[in-house]
């Protein structure tokens, strides 16, 4: 079995809100049309075997605003399972192709469907040379978003933040993804405090990443 997972691949709106998603591995090529209608979205889905440009599947998905699309083909020789989720600030695909109990390839996919946030930078250090780092001294965990858990979905949110000499978190935008836990982390990072970044002994604001992690895995109590 082939697992492919990617982030932000490709974007192309065509209307005011309606775009265009693309993905492509060696095998196989999904695009995604998502067209807003009252009251959710309208995905329009083809995907493609790479090898023979042969389409594989076209089909028409509907989904209420903040729930999932889910479509199965197995009228075939080959199995497609398809789930789409928009959550008005991502689309998160996932797709199984197989061939009777063969899976051929398993896709994860996320692309970033919101205004993108950027930070001003201008005026802050990063961390070199003479600009210590800032020390965390008090850290919120994250929520754990219900969906998510109940997706088993997991991994580390790698979050870009401005840390005041005040040792605030002024801003902050993801650097690295993980579908459904980026919010989640952002707000976690806002409540962060710390001992402030410093060049030549004197606080700074800095621009320092912070990596926020979500597992399902118990942590061991304390002793």
């Amino acid at each position: 079995m082939r697992t492919a997972l990617a982030l932000l691949l490709f974007v192309t709106t065509f209307a005011a809100q309606a775009a265009s998603y693309q993905w492509k591995s060696d095998h196989h090529a999904i695009s995604i049309d998502v067209v807003p209608i009252t009251g959710g979205d309208q995905f329009n889905v083809t995907i493609v075997d790479v090898a023979t440009g042969a389409t594989l599947a076209s089909p028409h998905l509907v989904a209420a605003s903040g729930t999932q699309a889910e479509w199965t083909d197995d009228t075939g020789e080959r199995r497609i399972h398809l789930v789409l989720r928009a959550t008005g600030q991502d689309l998160i695909a996932t797709a199984e192709l197989s061939k009777g109990d063969t899976m051929e390839e398993r896709i994860q996919t996320t692309w970033s469907t919101g205004p993108r946030h950027v930070m001003d930078l201008s005026s802050d250090l990063r961390v070199s040379g003479d600009v210590k780092a800032p020390r965390l001294i008090h850290r919120v965990e994250p929520v754990y978003p219900e969906e998510a858990r109940k997706a088993r979905i997991t991994g580390v949110v790698i979050v870009k933040a401005v840390i005041t000499r005040e040792g605030k978190v002024k801003d902050a935008v993801v650097l690295k993804p993980v579908p459904m836990l980026n919010d989640a982390a952002l707000a976690a990072v806002k409540q962060w405090t710390f001992e402030p970044g410093t060049l030549n002994g004197q606080p700074v604001d800095v621009v320092f990443d912070l990596a926020v992690n979500f597992s399902l895995t118990p942590k061991p109590a304390d002793h």
